[in-house]
């Protein structure tokens, strides 16, 4: 990170954030995206008006002079609609709309899971665990064998269906109905074999088993087959994520947070988002290897869940993935993603802390951050006796171990100071987006007086 720029870095570098209060831009590495980025703040601190929205700001400016081969490409999830809108203003304004897919039940686009370079059965895994949303629940061991028999039997008919000219969840759903009359399937195609011999030989099982597994399956595409689900998932379509990713689009999802079965499409979106970038480390898929693809997702904790984002943060640097996401509290985190909330965050390089009320998310700050030894000097005067000897005074001096970034410090900063944990510790301010200087200055003179600049808590921790 640098504080100027010359002509050398400036197709290497992007422009987000200041080292002080209205005072010189702050540029980044753009190799560094793929390291990762959290944003945690309280309402109002500035997490997705200033941090976010200039962040995207930003990138839009620089991808408007990238060639069209490294034109980033994007999924963003907005699961409280607090900043979709503006996103798609940015776009225009920018024009880069020709790139841009926006999806909020008004707006539609079919993205087809089956219609991609995804095996079959990966397919299947994805729809089984979307119908939990990635929430770990405590099944009996026969549920389990029925669940993991039904993932294997949707496995074999996408792969039959694969080979028809239907390709849709609906076409699944429609064999299903045929295998639950008892009629035979069969198919013309050499490699539909293997799945024809294991439907068959699941039809000469027990009826009853039978009919719990084809109930299970249709419970794994439930979530589906209504609007507006139904028009973006269920029906064929032609459009992938594989498009998306080899021709940098930017997928916008703003739907309302009452929307029936939310959670298991936002699920089944990233997943199938997270999978295709991953697709690029094998060498064998003929795939666009050079854009970068971005996850962003503000409110963290509504779309993220257990055994969901962990592999695809462990291996986004080496698939250029770039994760961005923020959350208000880490509570939120830590409830969505059980006991594996520390390793996913663990694995986001960059952190960015904003004024937050809740003290768990600040301790998480400070622990972070780490400690530092500090001198502290301790003066002891011993009085003389019945004033016959004078007094005397020792000055003794200690290393105490404080932290570098109290969380005391984080309840009471002002709009836009932030404090960044990567490599090292940082200082930043953040603007407000769409506001003049003249607007800041005003607005920092009169709801923070007493804070003008930019600086350190020195009276908690020592200055690097």
């Amino acid at each position: 990170m640098i504080d100027n720029m010359n002509d050398e870095n400036k197709n290497n570098e992007f422009k987000w954030g200041c080292s002080e209060v209205m005072g010189h831009d702050v540029y980044w590495p753009k190799h560094t995206l793929p390291l990762g980025i959290c944003v945690t703040g309280g309402t109002g601190s500035g997490k997705t008006n200033r941090v976010l929205l200039g962040l995207f700001e930003q990138l839009i400016i620089d991808r408007k002079s990238d060639n069209v081969d490294s034109k980033f490409a994007a999924l963003i999830l907005d699961p409280k609609l607090s900043f979709a809108d503006r996103l798609e203003n940015v776009i225009y304004a920018h024009c880069q709309s020709d790139d841009l897919r926006f999806l909020n039940g008004r707006k539609s686009l079919t993205i087809n899971p089956l219609n991609s370079s995804l095996a079959a059965e990966k397919i299947a895994e994805i729809l089984s665990a979307a119908v939990h949303a990635g929430t770990p629940m405590t099944i009996s061991s026969g549920a389990a064998y029925y669940e993991k028999r039904a993932t294997a039997l949707l496995g074999n008919l996408i792969r039959l269906v694969r080979l028809s000219s239907d390709v849709s969840l609906r076409a699944v759903s429609d064999l299903l109905d045929v295998i639950g009359a008892g009629k035979t399937l069969s198919c013309a195609h050499a490699e539909g074999g293997d799945a024809i011999k294991f439907v068959r030989s699941f039809m000469l099982g027990d009826p009853k088993e039978q009919k719990m597994v084809l109930d299970s399956v249709h419970t794994l595409l439930e979530p589906y087959r209504a609007h507006p689900w139904k028009e973006m998932f269920f029906e064929g379509g032609y459009f992938n994520l594989d498009v998306a990713r080899d021709e940098g689009r930017i997928i916008v999802c703003a739907f309302l947070p009452d929307q029936p079965n939310l959670r298991s499409a936002y699920y089944l979106l990233k997943q199938l988002w997270f999978s295709t970038i991953m697709q690029r480390m094998d060498k064998s898929i003929c795939c666009n290897r050079t854009r970068y693809c971005y996850y962003i997702a503000d409110e963290f904790q509504q779309v993220c869940g257990r055994d969901s984002e962990a592999e695809f943060f462990a291996v986004r640097r080496e698939a250029l993935g770039c994760p961005i996401v923020a959350f208000q509290q880490i509570s939120q985190v830590r409830s969505a993603l059980g006991d594996q909330w520390e390793t996913v965050l663990g694995l986001l390089t960059h952190k960015i802390f904003l004024r937050n009320p809740d003290p768990d998310t600040n301790q998480y700050a400070q622990k972070l951050a780490g400690f530092t030894l500090v001198e502290q000097e301790s003066i002891q005067t011993t009085g003389g006796f019945l004033g016959l000897f004078r007094e005397e005074t020792s000055r003794t001096v200690s290393l105490q171990e404080v932290p570098r970034l109290p969380a005391d410090y984080l309840f009471s900063l002002p709009d836009g100071d932030a404090v960044l944990l990567s490599e090292k510790r940082r200082l930043l301010w953040f603007p407000a987006f769409g506001r003049t200087l003249e607007w800041e200055k005003m607005h920092r003179y009169q709801h923070w007086p007493k804070h003008p600049y930019l600086k350190p808590p020195n009276d908690y921790f020592h200055s690097e």
